[in-house]
């Protein structure tokens, strides 16, 4: 097998995959587009076998263009890690980091994450992806991910910041013995008074201007309370307060850059702070 070229062309075939089409990639690599479709291609050639379907409009991997990836992401990790070990210390930590998080703890938790990492290292170049889909971090390139619940069994690695509770929320306009409420995708109710949303800020918008009751993190809906917006419900329900696991998660194997390490510290250390200001 020729690997004179291989590992260039495995960067390439992971810049590929995560775009998720020959122009894309060429144009975000600064290359041509037949000058990409070669060096596949010859990687193909290298490795006696298929690694994508390719059609018209679409790139699907193959089952060993899948195992081929994960590959090539390790190295790339590897690859950083390296770099990173010369070339920074702690006080001067830099790099590209791409944080995905759930609606409810992006303003509580990520953002002053983001601001006190912006403060104390401010050659980090941090995205933010705020979304409610679990995503998979090497396809969607995404470093840090912050998950709520119960993690399946995966190579992920992750690291337990704290626990929340869900409560019961609602306006103080709303009558207590009200059967109304306002659910989100993942939550189920017996009730038949019931408005469903997709959204948790528009829940907890629904529940401020009194359409009905929403299970809520407490981190989440503290300040509405100390604005007198929400309050908790008192009376008795079925399960009303449900402890939930916060964790962040990465797909770097035994080598973790500096960078990554650094996010999840002041991660944990934000959450911690959120939750001594509740007590």
């Amino acid at each position: 097998m020729e690997t004179k070229h291989i590992g260039y062309q495995m960067q390439l075939y992971v810049a590929l995959v995560r775009a998720g089409s020959f122009t894309q990639a060429a144009e975000q690599l600064g290359i041509t587009r037949s000058w990409l479709s070669q060096q596949i291609s010859g990687l193909e050639k290298s490795l006696n076998t298929l690694l994508l379907h390719r059609t018209t409009r679409t790139l699907r991997m193959t089952d060993s263009g899948e195992r081929f990836f994960e590959h090539a992401v390790a190295m790339e990790n590897l690859l950083e890690k390296a770099q990173e070990d010369i070339s920074s210390t702690q006080a001067g930590i830099k790099g590209r980091v791409r944080i995905s998080c759930p609606t409810a703890l992006a303003s509580v938790l990520v953002v002053p994450t983001i601001k006190t990492l912006r403060c104390e290292h401010p050659e980090l170049d941090i995205e933010l992806v705020v979304t409610d889909t679990i995503q998979d971090l090497l396809q969607e390139n995404i470093d840090v991910a912050i998950r709520v619940g119960n993690l399946p069994d995966s190579n992920l690695k992750a690291r337990l910041l704290g626990r929340f509770h869900q409560c019961w929320y609602q306006s103080p306009e709303l009558p207590e013995d009200s059967d109304d409420q306002i659910l989100l995708p993942w939550q189920t109710a017996e009730h038949a008074n019931v408005l469903r949303v997709n959204n948790i800020l528009t829940a907890a918008e629904m529940a401020k201007q009194g359409l009905g009751r929403v299970l809520l993190p407490d981190l989440f809906a503290r300040s509405c309370c100390e604005q007198g917006l929400l309050t908790l419900v008192s009376r008795a329900e079925p399960e009303p307060e449900q402890q939930r696991d916060v964790h962040a998660i990465h797909a770097f194997s035994e080598f973790t850059p500096a960078r990554i390490r650094l996010v999840i510290d002041t991660l944990l250390s934000q959450f911690q702070l959120s939750q001594s200001n509740m007590d």
